[in-house]
């Protein structure tokens, strides 16, 4: 871990539910282990039983059960919304990396050159995204594979989406161009009926 480095390590191996906070701080975007989180955690603690026993003078028991409530919630409030901003970032320039993917498909690229574009052509979330499924294939994966990890550390069903229409292309063949095409438009008319909904429950506040 960047804290406790290979001690961290070491330790992680032994806390519990250590994958699923793993993949909560990698959807987040924050670069902690999870024995840095648990180390912070535990300092949080340490500084907020501190406040509530000496500086507001709260009893021994009190002070431990707001402390506890709070090293709990904060951590899970900031990483939740993390994770929801960057979906909301990725939704919103995934259509266009697909679009991209259409477009080199259709003039006769191989797929694995395609997303290998989209990583170049695009910065943010996405394009990272792609550079790392790129190099993934580079390093021997094969495609599925690749998509398969992406797909999981993401956790969204448009990813899911767009891995299966690859799978389901590698496997059958098929038109890939087409179907990526209206996976593309389909997110975007799902966007644009969001923000309808949105507009509308604002209006009627």
């Amino acid at each position: 871990g960047i804290l406790l480095g290979g001690l961290g390590h070491r330790f992680s191996e032994w806390m519990p539910h250590a994958d699923a906070i793993r993949i909560r701080l990698a959807q987040g975007g924050i670069r902690l282990s999870v024995t840095d989180l648990a180390a912070i955690l535990v300092a949080l603690f340490g500084l907020l039983l501190l406040l509530f026993r000496a500086g507001l003078g709260l009893n021994t028991l009190i002070s431990i059960g707001l402390g506890i409530i709070m090293t709990t919630a904060l951590p899970t409030i900031v990483i939740g919304s993390r994770i929801r901003a960057r979906r909301h970032r990725f939704l919103s320039q995934f259509p266009d990396a697909i679009d991209l993917i259409v477009r080199g498909v259709r003039s006769g690229l191989p797929v694995t050159e395609a997303l290998h574009a989209v990583g170049q052509e695009l910065r943010g979330q996405v394009g990272a995204l792609f550079r790392d499924i790129s190099g993934s294939i580079r390093l021997g994966k094969n495609l599925n594979e690749a998509m398969s990890q992406s797909t999981r550390i993401l956790d969204l069903q448009e990813m899911r989406f767009f891995s299966i229409s690859l799978a389901i292309q590698q496997e059958t063949g098929g038109n890939l161009g087409e179907i990526l095409h209206n996976l593309s438009t389909l997110m975007r008319r799902r966007e644009q009926l969001k923000l309808k909904i949105k507009e509308i429950g604002r209006a009627h506040v």
